[in-house]
């Protein structure tokens, strides 16, 4: 029975959170986003409302957002240590340098929850997908009467 009572003990012990499954997503994920910069490809937004074809009915429509040119090969890093940064790299923007952080503030990932803050602003994401060349994320969110879903595509290089 004393034995019986070890091995119980032993094997309790011997399960730990690591092994889940989950766990190993949310780590693998993590790994995935710190492990170098991102770059904005694309912005969708999903089922905007608009009338095509002037008929007088609402009809739905996915958008893609132009990215300012001086934007598109900025650097987005997600650090081991939760501090987000997005750095101007060669093309800036009017009013900034180069190289420089455009936007620093702090980040946390819970499941495929992304949730982002500068300031006082805090961005939620949903990574829909995330591999070593690619990061998918959406956002919805709510101004004024509006709902909006944007969809967000990052790649590890900037496509030439």
């Amino acid at each position: 029975m004393l034995l019986l009572g070890v091995i119980a003990v032993s094997f309790l012990a011997s399960c730990h959170d690591d092994d889940d499954p989950k766990n190993e997503k949310d780590k693998e994920r993590k790994e995935l986003l710190t492990k170098h910069p991102w770059y904005l490809d694309e912005i969708v937004q999903e089922k905007i409302t608009i009338d095509l074809n002037e008929d007088g009915k609402l009809d739905y429509k996915d958008r893609y957002i132009k990215i300012k040119d001086c934007n598109k090969d900025n650097q987005h890093f997600f650090k081991e240590d939760g501090t987000y940064i997005e750095n101007s790299f060669n093309n800036a923007c009017e009013g900034q340098k180069a190289h420089t952080n455009v936007r620093k503030g702090t980040w946390h990932l819970e499941g495929q929850k992304l949730t982002i803050t500068v300031g006082n602003e805090t961005e939620e994401y949903k990574i829909y997908a995330i591999s070593h060349e690619h990061l998918s994320l959406d956002r919805k969110f709510k101004k004024v009467d509006t709902e909006y879903e944007l969809n967000y595509l990052f790649l590890k290089e900037l496509e030439k």
